[in-house]
This record gives C-alpha cells, structure tokens and sequence, in this order.
C-alpha cells in the first residue's frame, strides 16, 4: 500500500477516535427534556393559596421548591458540587453531601459511595465533565429518565425531578405517594391518612 494512503487511513482513525480519546457518550436517542423542565419550573407562578397550583417549598427549608400543575408535579433542589482525589462531592436540597467514586461504563457513568452504586448517570448535554476533575458546564440524566442533574461551571447544581401527578380538589398523587390536601392559614397540609406529612407555603423563587 501507497505510503500517502497509509498516512490518510490513519489520519482517519485519529478523527474517528480523536486520536486516543474515548468517543463522547452518544446522546442522539437520549430523551433530554430537563432544561425546558426546569426553566419551566423556574418561571412559574407563586402558589395558590385558594386551591393547588404554582410554585411552593415546604415550610421552613431552603434549596428546594415545588411546582403543582393539573398533571405534573415537578421538584427543584439546588446545591454545590466540588472535586478531589476522592472524587466528586455534592451536595444539594436538604440532602447531607457524599462523596462519590465516579467509574465510566458503556451506559455512561456510576457514582459510587463503597460498594454501592448510588446514581447511575447518562451524559445528555453540555460539556462531559464528570471525570474532569475541575467544575464544567453540563447535564445528565438519572438512567431510566429520572432526574436531571445540571452541573454549572461556578460549582453549583440544580437537580430536576419531574412526576406525572394526578391532582383533584383533594387529593395528589405522584411518583407513587398519595396524600389528601387541605389549605389552612394560608399554607397547603397533605396528610397521609390522619397524619399530617407536609405544609407547603407559596414562594416566588
């Protein structure tokens, strides 16, 4: 074989490879829709305090805020994220942070704390940053479309949760909960037969 033709089937191998590198993770049949979701969630409209919609956070927490629509119920928790020889430490809602041993595999990532594998991670969008070691800017999903996790490159998060909910006059239901709901002292109770489980306050942000 030509010695021009060797240099340019390997020069192809190197394109196709990025000359050692492994391919980013394919995204083409990923279904991404956690920007628009949590923009949405974003920009809705305060709770309601004469019936269940709009935005709420449960009485007395930050970093976390709640979105009822007439079927879709969507949970927004914000937080840090920072690496080190550990791995990579988050943080967010009114969760403890844990740090996670990050393991690449053919599905895309596992983050692990000992043996147990705690978020198993698809890369959708964005920079594919989380064996990176340093802060990036990108988005990936829980596998089995779960949650979205939105890494930004000042080292905060913001994850999103997005449930089909059923909601009438008194009742809600969604990732497999139900409660009945009543509103009082301009604050929304659900209550788990009896008990009462959350209150939930309107809130603009």
């Amino acid at each position: 074989m030509h010695l021009r033709k060797l240099l340019l089937l390997g020069l192809l191998a190197c394109t196709l490879t990025a000359c050692g590198q492994k391919p980013i993770h394919d995204t083409s049949l990923k279904e991404n829709s956690h920007v628009s979701d949590l923009q949405e969630a974003k920009e809705a409209e305060k709770g309601s305090t004469q019936k269940l919609i709009g935005k709420y956070k449960i009485e007395g927490t930050e970093h976390t805020f709640y979105v009822v629509e007439e079927n879709k119920l969507s949970i927004v928790e914000t937080g840090t994220y920072s690496f080190d020889d550990k791995g990579v430490t988050i943080q967010y809602g009114n969760n403890s942070p844990v740090t996670y041993k990050v393991e690449e595999v053919e599905a895309g990532f596992q983050l692990k704390s000992g043996e147990n594998i705690l978020l198993p991670l698809e890369y959708m969008e964005g920079t594919d940053g989380l064996m990176k070691a340093k802060p990036f800017s990108g988005i990936y999903g829980v596998v089995n479309n779960g949650p979205g996790y939105v890494f930004y490159k000042d080292g905060t998060i913001e994850v999103i949760t997005t449930h089909d909910a059923t909601v009438t006059n008194q009742e809600i239901s969604f990732g497999g909960l139900q409660y009945t709901w009543k509103i009082k002292n301009e604050k929304v109770q659900f209550y788990d037969g009896e008990t009462l489980a959350i209150t939930m306050v309107p809130t603009e942000k």
